[in-house]
């Protein structure tokens, strides 16, 4: 006494009621899966095979519904999908920490070193700028002296997020060069938004106020910045443009540090 669509849940009858008139009106028997219900209400999941039986006349006479028990199979899918996720899961870590300074988060040299041939050759053809922005901590050893290592990391990541935040929703990339040093590629920037950009950077590291005790330069964690704008298409190499901004860099130093220097160009 009881309607074929009570044996399934009441979000599956609409479904079921346009497969039943598709396969009346014509459509190729096919295989759906649905939620039954059990005669103690209790939910399983089925795999419905359906036909229609015609008669001598060709006249549709009977439906005929094959049902499977595929309570397993979801269970074994969903393990599966569970294992594949992990999988994937995994695998951008690993991709992440591949690319990534265990630190401080940032980009490692490897990555940088691979994304800025990327980037000059790109910006060599399309006759556009590149702009590199290099800094180094100030008087960081005496810092490591003073406070001990733990500390130098703390300030190491502290830094870092300055330069994560000087980057965020932009195509330009922050990356740890090597021990203190820093390095930011801004594609496609001219000179005023490479000074812009290092200057900024530089003010909001001193901003920190970060103690530095044993610095000769401030009584707070403070760093120097090269600053550098070239044409790739003019150049042969990349080497060339990090040679430059290795060089901006230590005229900032030469000038006092806690400055940022661009070519002939001091920024107090």
């Amino acid at each position: 006494g009881m309607h074929i669509f009570e044996f399934i849940i009441p979000e599956d009858i609409e479904r079921a009621k346009s497969k039943i008139i598709a396969m009346h009106q014509g459509s190729n028997q096919n295989t759906n899966e649905y939620i039954a219900v059990r005669q103690n209400r209790s939910l399983f999941d089925i795999e419905v095979n359906s036909g229609i039986i015609y008669n001598a006349n060709g006249m549709a006479n009977q439906m005929v519904f094959i049902i499977r028990d595929i309570t397993k199979r979801k269970l074994i899918e969903s393990q599966i999908e569970k294992m594949v996720q992990q999988l994937n899961k995994e695998k951008n870590i690993a991709q992440h920490n591949s690319i990534t300074d265990s630190l401080t988060g940032l980009y490692n040299r490897g990555y940088f070193d691979k994304a800025l041939w990327s980037h000059f050759s790109e910006l060599a053809e399309a006759k556009s700028t590149l702009s590199l922005v290099m800094l180094d901590i100030d008087n960081f050893k005496k810092y490591n002296d003073s406070y001990g290592h733990l500390a130098g990391d703390k300030c190491l990541q502290k830094i870092s997020t300055i330069l994560m935040n000087a980057v965020e929703g932009t195509p330009d990339i922050a990356a740890r060069y090597g021990g203190e040093e820093f390095i930011v590629v801004l594609p496609s920037s001219d000179e005023k938004r490479a000074i812009l950009i290092g200057e900024r950077i530089r003010k909001n590291i001193e901003n920190l106020m970060i103690p530095h005790r044993s610095s000769r330069t401030s009584k707070f964690v403070t760093v120097s910045v090269g600053i550098i704008t070239v044409n790739p298409a003019e150049l042969t190499s990349p080497e060339q443009a990090l040679k430059s901004v290795d060089e901006s860099l230590y005229a900032a130093k030469n000038n006092g540090r806690n400055c940022s220097f661009y070519d002939t160009i001091k920024i107090e």
